[in-house]
């Protein structure tokens, strides 16, 4: 954003479950498109629940967490009800070891049934109309937002917006980054009055609503038909200059296939598919090699089922600024999307995090995953690679061969995945449209308590 005054930049409040961090999709996405705001113009609050994760302060000055009892801050203020957060609490690391007790609920929330009383559990602790407290209302006066910028994503999370809101006369401005309005409170105690609140507390922020963002075209498209309204769309957005140009020579040694992300919700299932098929063609003498690289805690989980020699292997995790090197040490970036359950519905209309800078990468991309996915829609569509839309192990084998087979291909569909990558991703043209498109929200007005 060189040359852009300081001085016209809005003042945004951001309140979202995570915080602004460079480990977890959502909050790398939220970074993407903030960084290079100035720090003081932005506030976030968050609602730390059972995953740990690092706030990222060095993009946002304000950082308020807020808990069941109190709101702490990392930010230099303080006063008898809101305390500096302790650096174990709010400022731990994802990569880090983490409690016996934290572990085991990280690994029963995955279960169905725990997620159908953990999602209400939540409701019941956030969601007493006492959480806007009076310190926390006052440190938002002081800070004179002019718009609220959400990903929403609960009931009490709007509630909270809603009041904020009122409360201080702003518009919001909701991101959907994947179709939780179709998803949560299906099941589980209360799920119909859940349900019926956030569809009325949905429709209260949409009205609420100078501008509302999506993550695909697709969601766009869905979320005009459904809610009616138009839609933006903003998704993950990647440097540029941190990746070179595409590379026409294959690398020595196996063909590198390299996977980075969450292995939760079914993915791992999908990466084993590929180490199997793998295997049968090494026995064929095609040689390919997958590495993923994951979350420290899921990779240990799921290290058994994928560690598959010679063909595939747990790396480890590895920070922000080490991907782009990664990626493109690769000669194949896979992405995969699972087969099972609410999981594709969660993520029909959602375009991972993870596309944009594999297409940047210039590398091939294979895909794996159901075909009305957005982010197998977008490899298939966009030519950026080549996608497997079943569970047909024949089919699976046959494209991993060709891939493997021939470095044309590859190059071609690389080719095409960077020339998208500069048009539709790249961070500082995708900022300065994002901090229009705020700008022209924040000159909306909206009465105090209404």
């Amino acid at each position: 954003m060189s040359g852009i005054s300081m001085e016209n930049f809005r003042r945004i409040l951001i309140v979202n479950h995570n915080p602004i961090n460079q480990e977890r999709n959502n909050g790398l996405t939220v970074r993407s498109l903030f960084l290079g705001w100035p720090r003081d113009s932005l506030a976030q609050i968050y609602f730390p629940f059972l995953t740990p994760i690092k706030s990222d302060n060095s993009v946002c000055k304000y950082n308020w967490a807020v808990r069941p009892t109190c709101v702490t801050s990392s930010s230099s203020h303080s006063n008898s009800r809101i305390q500096p957060a302790a650096q174990e609490d709010i400022e731990t690391p994802v990569a880090t070891e983490i409690s016996k007790t934290r572990r085991m609920a990280l690994r029963l929330s995955e279960a169905q049934i725990i997620r159908e009383i953990v999602t209400p559990l939540r409701e019941v602790v956030y969601g007493s109309p006492l959480i806007l407290t009076k310190p926390l209302l006052r440190k938002l006066e002081a800070f004179r937002p002019d718009l609220l910028y959400s990903g929403l994503g609960s009931l009490f999370s709007m509630k909270f917006v809603v009041q904020i809101s009122r409360e201080l006369g702003i518009p919001v401005v909701p991101h959907f980054l994947d179709d939780w309005p179709t998803t949560i409170y299906r099941n589980g105690p209360a799920s119909k009055m859940l349900r019926r609140r956030a569809d009325q507390y949905l429709a209260a922020i949409l009205k609420r609503s100078p501008i509302r963002m999506v993550i695909s075209d697709m969601m766009g498209a869905e979320y005009g038909r459904r809610y009616g309204g138009s839609y933006l769309t903003f998704l993950n957005t990647v440097d540029k200059a941190l990746y070179s140009e595409n590379r026409s020579e294959p690398s020595p040694g196996p063909v590198k296939f390299v996977f980075i992300g969450g292995l939760h919700s079914g993915r791992w299932e999908a990466l084993r598919a590929i180490g199997i098929e793998l295997m049968k063609l090494n026995e064929m003498g095609i040689s390919g090699h997958l590495s993923i690289f994951t979350y420290p805690q899921e990779g240990r989980r799921y290290q058994a089922h994928l560690t598959i020699p010679p063909v595939c292997e747990v790396m480890g995790w590895v920070p922000n600024n080490e991907v782009p090197q990664i990626m493109q040490k690769a000669d194949i970036l896979v992405h995969v999307e699972s087969f099972r359950g609410q999981i594709p519905e969660l993520v029909k209309f959602s375009i991972s995090t993870k596309i944009p800078e594999y297409m940047m990468a210039g590398r091939s991309i294979l895909g794996f995953g159901p075909g009305d996915i957005a982010s197998i829609k977008y490899i298939r569509d966009s030519n950026s690679g080549m996608t497997v839309e079943t569970e047909n192990r024949k089919d699976l084998l046959e494209a991993l061969r060709s891939l493997i087979c021939s470095n044309e291909l590859r190059i071609a569909y690389g080719t095409n995945a960077r020339s998208l990558a500069l048009l539709n991703h790249d961070s500082e043209s995708q900022r300065r449209l994002f901090r229009a498109a705020l700008d022209n929200a924040a000159g909306s007005s909206i009465r105090r308590g209404l």
